[in-house]
């Protein structure tokens, strides 16, 4: 996992995913299929729920993978700045990958329905 889990302190029933950078196996993802870059055994670098080679939604993916498109981009660690307002203090970096991923599968699902 490329994240963290940060409760708030003043409520504790307030708790964000905050962004880190990780090296994921590459050889098999959390239900134990191949990925489709497995020829080696590496690590690949990942940041966030959606920043990597074949990352998406906190998990290594293959082509098959079903992937939950309402997981939202992580927090980044000012949300931990007693007062933070949570709706300003998303990850830039996951924010961009999560839109690049929706718009990609959008415009794939588009090219299957032409």
């Amino acid at each position: 996992m490329s994240t963290k889990t940060w409760t708030d302190p003043n409520d504790k029933t307030k708790r964000y995913e905050i962004g880190t950078r990780q090296k994921e196996p590459a050889g098999k993802n959390e239900s134990g299929q191949e990925n489709d870059i497995s020829a080696f055994d590496l690590t690949i670098p990942t940041y966030g729920a959606w920043a990597g080679p074949s990352w998406s939604d906190d998990h290594r993916v293959t082509k098959d993978s079903t992937i939950n498109w309402s997981a939202a981009p992580c927090k980044n660690e000012l949300i931990m700045v007693k007062g933070a307002d949570p709706d300003k203090c998303n990850s830039l970096i996951d924010a961009s990958c999560w839109s690049k991923h929706v718009a990609c599968s959008e415009t794939f699902r588009f090219k299957l329905q032409a």
